[in-house]
């Protein structure tokens, strides 16, 4: 949560460090303390899961498409796995590798102009990585068709350059399935509001979109599936450092490493926070059941935590701060029992939910400790 007011004032000061906390007097309860063997803790989805998000790093955010298209869709964007994919692409979701064989990873994201998405131009992108092309183009076939099982399109469409399954949906949508490659893009842009519907524009939006989309994954090394069980998980030290996740191995668990220019499309405004993450010096992000990210010092950190925090009173009570953690900001949500904290450590910036406060409280005394064992 952050406005631009805030980016333009962080910048001044804010409040010290946290460094200078005793860990003796800090009561973790029963959460751990020291950083954790992150490598042991891998599945047979962990390899799926770190390829789905270096993807997500070559995935356009849609508001660099159309600056007015500021809205993320938190709901919707992120990785895609072969036991994790959307669960309304095909029915019933289980059926997923037996319709749609050789995924090995792909990442979604969206963005609208307002946030009620159907309030005007909207889109979602999709990028899917299959073994083989062929696997690709099948994929295409049959998305396609399922998609439009219970809703059939208007009639065939083409975006120049990408022949192929586009239509004009049951909505007045342009709705692609391209493949290229070993890569398959599903693409929706819609505008409810354009009166008469017109898809020209929408066409001209998802030729853009494609164009930038396949420029981006020049840059892309895949890893060979084979391989996939051999990519580290945590090479920088800072997921060992989170607490861990509460629901592993479930659609809500976003266990990872993440670069910026994945981590963005997660956010509900991503342009507010490309600039915060920007002017911190930002870097990675480490999520599991807490929060860490890497600043570019214990300044940067601080302004970051400030940009963070700064629109939680218009949603949030202030909360007093964890015991011997003073200089930690805290808040209470305003109509339910949710609580957020937040604290720097030296580069390091840690946010924290809870339901009860003495949760929260013994979580963050368990995350100083995580970012201050051994230093």
């Amino acid at each position: 949560m952050l406005t631009t007011i805030a980016l333009l004032a962080v910048g001044c000061g804010g409040s010290e460090s946290s460094d200078s906390a005793d860990p003796a007097k800090l009561d973790a309860g029963n959460y751990p303390t020291a950083p954790r063997a992150v490598d042991k803790e891998r599945t047979a989805e962990t390899g799926a899961i770190q390829e789905a998000i270096e993807l997500g790093s070559f995935v356009p955010l849609i508001t660099d498409l159309d600056s007015r298209l500021v809205h993320g869709r938190i709901g919707v964007s992120g990785r895609i796995t072969p036991q994790h994919p959307p669960v309304t692409w095909v029915t019933p979701a289980d059926n997923f590798t037996e319709l749609v064989p050789g995924l090995v990873a792909g990442w979604r994201t969206a963005g609208s102009r307002r946030a009620e998405s159907r309030l005007g131009l909207n889109v979602e992108l999709a990028l899917l990585r299959f073994t083989t092309p062929e696997l690709a183009a099948g994929a295409a076939r049959v998305l396609a068709a399922e998609a439009h099982r219970k809703y059939p399109p208007k009639g065939p469409l083409e975006i120049p350059g990408y022949p192929g399954q586009t239509f004009l949906s049951h909505y007045d949508a342009v709705e692609t399935w391209f493949p290229r490659g070993d890569f398959l893009v599903q693409l929706y842009v819609g505008n409810p509001l354009a009166t008469p519907p017109d898809s020209a524009p929408l066409l001209d939006f998802a030729k853009r979109t494609l164009d930038k989309q396949f420029d981006l994954l020049r840059g892309y090394t895949p890893t060979a599936p084979d391989k996939l069980a051999e990519v580290p998980v945590d090479p920088e030290g800072l997921l060992a450092r989170t607490l861990p996740t509460t629901n592993p191995g479930t659609y809500e668990d976003r266990t990872g490493v993440y670069p910026i220019a994945a981590e963005l499309h997660l956010r509900s405004r991503p342009d507010l926070m490309q600039r915060a993450y920007a002017d911190a010096g930002v870097d990675l992000i480490a999520t599991a059941g807490s929060q860490v990210y890497r600043t570019g010092g214990p300044a940067a950190a601080e302004r970051l935590m400030a940009a963070l925090t700064t629109d939680y009173p218009t949603t949030h009570y202030p909360y007093d701060s964890p015991p011997g953690l003073p200089e930690a900001k805290c808040y209470k949500s305003r109509t339910r029992s949710q609580f957020v904290c937040y604290l720097t450590y030296a580069h390091l910036v840690a946010e924290v939910e809870a339901d009860q406060p003495q949760d929260m409280n013994q979580k963050m005394a368990a995350q100083y400790k995580l970012l201050a064992h051994g230093r």
